[in-house]
Protein backbone atom coordinates (compact mmCIF):
# COMPACT_ATOMS: atom_id res chain seq x y z
CA UNK A 1 0.00 0.00 0.00
CA UNK A 2 1.54 2.91 -1.02
CA UNK A 3 1.77 5.99 1.06
CA UNK A 4 0.79 8.53 -1.95
CA UNK A 5 -0.19 11.44 -0.05
CA UNK A 6 2.17 14.53 -0.03
CA UNK A 7 3.45 14.50 3.81
CA UNK A 8 2.42 18.69 3.78
CA UNK A 9 -1.26 17.18 4.38
CA UNK A 10 -0.57 14.42 6.55
CA UNK A 11 -1.86 16.25 10.09
CA UNK A 12 -4.14 15.47 12.56
CA UNK A 13 -6.06 12.15 13.40
CA UNK A 14 -8.53 13.02 9.93
CA UNK A 15 -5.73 11.89 7.70
CA UNK A 16 -4.81 8.87 10.12
CA UNK A 17 -8.95 7.92 9.72
CA UNK A 18 -8.89 8.30 5.94
CA UNK A 19 -5.58 5.98 5.61
CA UNK A 20 -7.05 3.81 8.04
CA UNK A 21 -10.37 4.06 5.11
CA UNK A 22 -8.39 3.54 1.96
CA UNK A 23 -6.18 0.29 3.42
CA UNK A 24 -9.49 -0.89 4.49
CA UNK A 25 -11.30 -0.47 0.97
CA UNK A 26 -8.15 -1.49 -0.74
CA UNK A 27 -8.09 -4.81 1.45
CA UNK A 28 -11.40 -5.54 0.29
CA UNK A 29 -10.52 -4.73 -3.60
CA UNK A 30 -7.79 -6.98 -3.54
CA UNK A 31 -10.13 -9.93 -1.83
CA UNK A 32 -8.20 -9.78 1.50
CA UNK A 33 -10.04 -11.06 4.72
CA UNK A 34 -11.63 -8.02 6.21
CA UNK A 35 -14.09 -9.34 9.05
CA UNK A 36 -15.66 -7.69 10.94
CA UNK A 37 -16.91 -4.98 8.88
CA UNK A 38 -14.25 -2.27 9.61
CA UNK A 39 -15.88 1.01 10.88
CA UNK A 40 -12.86 3.82 11.28
CA UNK A 41 -13.70 6.78 13.58
CA UNK A 42 -11.86 9.43 14.95
CA UNK A 43 -12.47 12.45 16.38
CA UNK A 44 -14.98 14.31 13.96
CA UNK A 45 -16.51 10.63 12.84
CA UNK A 46 -19.52 8.95 13.78
CA UNK A 47 -19.92 6.28 16.35
CA UNK A 48 -20.69 3.49 15.16
CA UNK A 49 -22.78 0.99 16.44
CA UNK A 50 -23.69 -1.80 14.27
CA UNK A 51 -22.50 -5.02 15.78
CA UNK A 52 -20.37 -5.94 12.98
CA UNK A 53 -18.61 -2.99 13.17
CA UNK A 54 -14.59 -2.61 15.02
CA UNK A 55 -13.95 0.59 16.87
CA UNK A 56 -10.97 1.99 16.35
CA UNK A 57 -10.31 5.52 17.55
CA UNK A 58 -7.47 8.37 17.15
CA UNK A 59 -8.38 10.11 19.82
CA UNK A 60 -8.29 10.14 23.79
CA UNK A 61 -11.38 12.48 23.26
CA UNK A 62 -13.32 9.46 22.68
CA UNK A 63 -13.35 8.99 26.25
CA UNK A 64 -15.56 11.52 26.91
CA UNK A 65 -17.88 11.28 24.52
CA UNK A 66 -21.52 9.91 25.36
CA UNK A 67 -21.96 7.94 22.17
CA UNK A 68 -19.09 5.48 22.11
CA UNK A 69 -20.34 2.34 24.56
CA UNK A 70 -19.51 1.95 27.81
CA UNK A 71 -18.75 -1.54 27.86
CA UNK A 72 -15.76 -0.97 25.19
CA UNK A 73 -12.86 -3.51 25.76
CA UNK A 74 -10.31 -1.12 25.59
CA UNK A 75 -11.68 1.42 27.80
CA UNK A 76 -9.71 0.69 30.86
CA UNK A 77 -6.59 0.02 28.81
CA UNK A 78 -7.14 4.23 27.65
CA UNK A 79 -8.38 5.59 30.66
CA UNK A 80 -5.12 3.77 31.97
CA UNK A 81 -2.93 5.74 29.05
CA UNK A 82 -5.13 9.20 29.11
CA UNK A 83 -4.36 9.72 32.98
CA UNK A 84 -0.48 10.70 32.02
CA UNK A 85 0.76 11.54 35.50
CA UNK A 86 -0.93 8.43 37.32
CA UNK A 87 0.63 6.16 34.74
CA UNK A 88 4.28 7.52 34.98
CA UNK A 89 3.86 7.74 39.04
CA UNK A 90 3.11 4.01 38.18
CA UNK A 91 5.78 3.69 35.79
CA UNK A 92 8.29 4.82 38.71
CA UNK A 93 7.11 2.66 41.77
CA UNK A 94 6.64 -0.47 39.84
CA UNK A 95 9.04 -0.13 36.83
CA UNK A 96 11.73 1.73 38.55
CA UNK A 97 12.19 3.95 35.29
CA UNK A 98 12.78 7.70 35.50
CA UNK A 99 10.07 9.95 34.19
CA UNK A 100 9.48 12.94 31.92
CA UNK A 101 7.17 15.55 30.50
CA UNK A 102 9.52 16.41 28.03
CA UNK A 103 10.06 13.31 25.60
CA UNK A 104 10.90 14.18 22.37
CA UNK A 105 11.21 10.87 20.43
CA UNK A 106 8.71 8.13 20.30
CA UNK A 107 9.12 4.29 20.15
CA UNK A 108 6.07 2.56 17.68
CA UNK A 109 5.80 -1.10 19.44
CA UNK A 110 3.66 -3.53 17.05
CA UNK A 111 1.81 -5.61 19.55
CA UNK A 112 0.96 -8.92 17.68
CA UNK A 113 -0.63 -12.48 18.86
CA UNK A 114 3.18 -13.45 17.96
CA UNK A 115 4.76 -11.05 20.45
CA UNK A 116 5.96 -7.32 19.80
CA UNK A 117 7.51 -6.03 16.79
CA UNK A 118 9.91 -2.19 17.51
CA UNK A 119 9.51 -0.09 14.47
CA UNK A 120 11.98 2.70 13.70
CA UNK A 121 12.04 5.41 16.30
CA UNK A 122 10.68 9.01 15.21
CA UNK A 123 10.98 12.36 15.89
CA UNK A 124 10.58 16.04 15.62
CA UNK A 125 12.68 17.92 12.97
CA UNK A 126 13.34 21.04 14.75
CA UNK A 127 13.51 22.77 11.46
CA UNK A 128 10.19 22.15 10.19
CA UNK A 129 8.30 20.81 12.95
CA UNK A 130 7.63 17.88 11.23
CA UNK A 131 7.82 14.15 12.28
CA UNK A 132 10.87 12.27 10.78
CA UNK A 133 11.39 7.87 10.61
CA UNK A 134 13.83 6.68 11.04
CA UNK A 135 15.20 8.72 13.92
CA UNK A 136 18.78 7.00 14.66
CA UNK A 137 19.64 5.55 17.98
CA UNK A 138 22.83 4.50 19.42
CA UNK A 139 22.59 0.19 19.84
CA UNK A 140 22.20 1.28 23.61
CA UNK A 141 19.49 3.28 23.33
CA UNK A 142 17.43 1.36 21.06
CA UNK A 143 18.05 -2.01 23.51
CA UNK A 144 16.94 0.23 26.48
CA UNK A 145 14.31 1.63 24.75
CA UNK A 146 12.96 -1.60 23.62
CA UNK A 147 13.12 -2.47 27.52
CA UNK A 148 11.12 0.23 28.40
CA UNK A 149 8.54 -0.87 25.47
CA UNK A 150 8.95 -4.61 26.23
CA UNK A 151 8.02 -3.73 30.20
CA UNK A 152 4.90 -1.75 29.21
CA UNK A 153 3.64 -4.26 27.32
CA UNK A 154 3.99 -6.60 30.31
CA UNK A 155 2.80 -4.60 32.56
CA UNK A 156 -0.29 -3.39 30.88
CA UNK A 157 -1.13 -6.54 29.09
CA UNK A 158 -1.59 -4.55 25.33
CA UNK A 159 -3.47 -6.56 23.64
CA UNK A 160 -3.16 -6.21 19.25
CA UNK A 161 -2.32 -3.00 18.09
CA UNK A 162 0.01 -0.03 17.39
CA UNK A 163 1.46 1.67 20.54
CA UNK A 164 3.76 4.90 20.83
CA UNK A 165 6.14 5.14 23.58
CA UNK A 166 7.34 8.64 24.16
CA UNK A 167 10.20 9.12 26.31
CA UNK A 168 13.10 11.53 26.66
CA UNK A 169 16.74 11.57 27.92
CA UNK A 170 18.58 13.83 30.79
CA UNK A 171 21.46 14.99 30.85
CA UNK A 172 23.49 11.83 31.21
CA UNK A 173 21.36 10.24 28.76
CA UNK A 174 19.22 8.05 31.07
CA UNK A 175 16.02 7.33 29.07
CA UNK A 176 12.96 8.50 30.72
CA UNK A 177 9.08 7.42 30.48
CA UNK A 178 6.82 10.13 29.16
CA UNK A 179 4.04 8.97 28.20
CA UNK A 180 1.57 5.36 26.06
CA UNK A 181 -0.52 6.33 23.61
CA UNK A 182 -2.75 3.67 23.24
CA UNK A 183 -3.06 3.99 18.77
CA UNK A 184 -0.68 5.51 16.22
CA UNK A 185 -0.97 9.02 17.66
CA UNK A 186 0.40 11.94 15.29
CA UNK A 187 3.97 11.14 14.99
CA UNK A 188 2.54 7.99 13.17
CA UNK A 189 2.21 10.38 9.83
CA UNK A 190 6.51 9.78 9.99
CA UNK A 191 5.66 5.63 8.77
CA UNK A 192 3.56 7.02 5.48
CA UNK A 193 5.78 5.91 2.46
CA UNK A 194 8.78 5.31 4.76
CA UNK A 195 8.19 2.05 6.18
CA UNK A 196 6.15 -1.54 5.03
CA UNK A 197 3.32 -1.83 6.08
CA UNK A 198 3.29 1.99 7.61
CA UNK A 199 2.05 2.20 11.09
CA UNK A 200 -1.75 2.45 10.62
CA UNK A 201 -1.82 -0.33 8.22
CA UNK A 202 0.04 -2.50 11.12
CA UNK A 203 -2.36 -0.87 13.60
CA UNK A 204 -5.92 -2.39 11.31
CA UNK A 205 -4.01 -5.49 10.66
CA UNK A 206 -3.68 -5.89 14.95
CA UNK A 207 -7.08 -5.04 15.35
CA UNK A 208 -8.57 -7.19 13.16
CA UNK A 209 -6.28 -10.08 14.56
CA UNK A 210 -4.17 -10.61 10.80
CA UNK A 211 -1.03 -11.93 10.89
CA UNK A 212 2.18 -9.56 10.67
CA UNK A 213 5.36 -10.95 10.67
CA UNK A 214 7.80 -7.64 10.73
CA UNK A 215 8.25 -4.14 9.64
CA UNK A 216 10.85 -2.71 8.11
CA UNK A 217 12.23 0.75 6.42
CA UNK A 218 12.02 0.95 2.26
Amino acid sequence: MPGSMPRSNLSGSAIAVDRLVALARAAEGDRRVLEPVTIVIGENQPIPSAAEAIDCPLSFGVLQDSRFPADWPARSLWETCADVELLRSRVARELQWPTTDGGDRWLPLVVTAKGPLYAEAIARDLDTGSFVQPHHLSDRDRQTAYRLAFELLSLLKLPPGVYLVQWGQDAAGQTQFDRLYPFPAAPAIASLAVQTPDLFECHLRGLLSQPLREVAIL
